[in-house]
């Protein structure tokens, strides 16, 4: 029976880590007046829709330099993303909106949102989701518009307005406590064995005598 329970622990800890590596698949960064800036998708011609350009490990990295799916492993720990994005309003160089919301989305949909207030440099928080015995959440976020020309709206060279966005996120992956569904089920369905296996052999000790 000590085996039994063993190979049901070990078994349900396996399970809760076995699952695979969360994989970036798409950002977009929003503000309350409409303007949009997304990776892949965005589509010339447009006037409120812009690429949104992510770079890792360094600000000049592009993943999207041409504005292409992507699809970026993260890791456990700490990964950082840069951001840039074309200005808008084309007729100013301040910031187009007082918030700016970051969506990030994952493989099997799940999504992760936090939000940034330009005024007061200030991160807002956001939501967290597992991923085995990870949890995965935005540990920092910042997009603010600067004078300088590094983006253009839909290629990440230099171009369209001059004073364009540039922030970052970071994502911490950070080991959790709480057992997938999965590992539930697996050490429900093992304690279940192990109580039929005590009742059998009680069973058997009492026709024995």
């Amino acid at each position: 029976m000590r085996n039994l329970f063993y190979t049901v622990a070990v078994g349900a800890m396996s399970l809760s880590g076995s699952a695979n590596a969360l994989t970036l698949l798409g950002a977009t960064v929003t503000g309350p007046s409409g303007t949009v800036w997304r990776t892949s998708g965005s589509s010339i011609g447009n006037t409120s829709n812009y690429a949104l350009f992510l770079a890792s490990p360094t600000q000049s990295s592009f993943v999207n330099p041409a504005n292409q799916p992507i699809s970026q492993n993260v890791a456990v720990g700490k990964t950082k993303f840069f951001l840039s994005g074309d200005g808008f309003p084309t007729n100013g160089t301040g910031n187009s909106d007082r918030t700016y919301t970051l969506t990030l989305d994952f493989d099997g949909g799940r999504k992760l949102t936090g939000s940034y207030t330009p005024f007061a440099n200030a991160f807002l928080g956001g939501n967290s989701i597992q991923d085995g015995r990870n949890v995965i959440s935005i540990a920092k976020f910042s997009f603010v518009r600067f004078l300088g020309d590094s983006v253009s709206q839909f290629s990440a060279t230099p171009g369209g307005n001059g004073n364009d966005y540039n922030g970052n996120f970071e994502l911490s992956s950070v080991a959790g406590a709480v057992p997938e569904p999965g590992s539930w089920a697996l050490m429900i369905g093992g304690f279940g064995l192990i109580g039929l296996a005590t009742r059998r052999r009680h069973r058997i000790a009492v026709q024995a005598q």
